[in-house]
C-alpha cells in the first residue's frame, strides 16, 4: 500500500513537472532569444563594420540602410573565408556596390576567421586610418557575443555600437525554425566557451 502511494505520488509529481515545463517552456525560450539579441541605438560613427558569415545578405542590406541614412561615410568588411580564388568579403563588396555604395567608401580586412579575429583585425584597420567609432553589423542571434567581444577588444579607445536587422530573427517562435535553432544553440555554446576560456 505504501509503495503504491509512493508510486502514485511520483507519477503525479512527474506529471506536474511536465505540465509546468510544457506551459512555461515558450516563455523560457523567448527569454533565451531576448538575451542573445542586442540591438543598440546607432549613432553617427566613423565607419560601419560588417561581419562576414551571412549567406542571405541581411547584414549587408542593414549596413547599406545605415550608410544611406548617413550614420557613417564608409563601410569596413571583415572576414576571410576563401571561396576558390576569392573571399566572402570580395562578394560582399560587389553586392554593396550593386546596392549603391560608392566603391571608394568600401574597404576590408580579409584575414579574420572568427569573431575574436574580426574584432582584433578591424581594430588594427581603424587605428591605421585614425577612426575612433564604429557601428558593427551582424545577425541578431550573434549580436550579444559580438558586443561582448568587440567592447573588450576595442576597450575605451574606439566607441562601438552593435546593430542588426530586427526583422531577420523573431524571439517568439525561433525554436520552430531549423536555421534559427542552430544559430541559437551555436551562440549559447560560443558565448559560454568565450566567457570560460577566453576571458
Amino acid at each position: 500500500m505504501i509503495r503504491r502511494k509512493k508510486a502514485i505520488l511520483f507519477i503525479l509529481s512527474v506529471l506536474i513537472l511536465v505540465t509546468l515545463f510544457w506551459f512555461s517552456a515558450p516563455l523560457c525560450l523567448v527569454k533565451v532569444g531576448e538575451i542573445l539579441v542586442l540591438n543598440e541605438v546607432p549613432f553617427k560613427a566613423d565607419t560601419i563594420i560588417v561581419l562576414s558569415g551571412d549567406d542571405e545578405g541581411q547584414r549587408l542590406r542593414h549596413a547599406f540602410d545605415l550608410y544611406q541614412k548617413g550614420y557613417a561615410k564608409n563601410i569596413l568588411l571583415s572576414g576571410g573565408t576563401n571561396l576558390w580564388e576569392e573571399t566572402g568579403v570580395d562578394l560582399m563588396e560587389r553586392y554593396l556596390v550593386r546596392l549603391g555604395v560608392s566603391p571608394q567608401d568600401v574597404f576590408s580586412e580579409k584575414r579574420s576567421e572568427s569573431t575574436v579575429e574580426n574584432a582584433l583585425y578591424s581594430k588594427q584597420v581603424l587605428e591605421e586610418r585614425g577612426l575612433k567609432s564604429a557601428l558593427v553589423v551582424t545577425s541578431p542571434p550573434h549580436s550579444r557575443r559580438v558586443s561582448i567581444i568587440f567592447k573588450k577588444v576595442f576597450s575605451a579607445q574606439i566607441k562601438v555600437s552593435v546593430n542588426s536587422d530586427p526583422n531577420a530573427f523573431k524571439v517568439e517562435g525561433w525554436w520552430r525554425n531549423t536555421r534559427d535553432r542552430r544559430a541559437v544553440m551555436r551562440e549559447l555554446f560560443q558565448i559560454g566557451w568565450y566567457l570560460l576560456f577566453k576571458e
